[in-house]
């Protein structure tokens, strides 16, 4: 991971296709909707 980041003025595509990776493999947990969804049940209905 580090020499992806260090490296990144040198190979810009290395660090971009780890970070696209990162993000459609949590995108679908980590979002809004589910957040609300789970602060409505806790702070309310509970």
């Amino acid at each position: 991971m580090l020499p992806l980041y260090y490296g990144y003025a040198d190979n810009p595509g290395g660090w971009i296709k780890v970070m696209k990776g990162a993000i459609s493999k949590n995108a679908s947990y980590f979002n809004s909707h589910r957040m609300m969804r789970r602060y409505a049940t806790e702070a309310y209905i509970r």
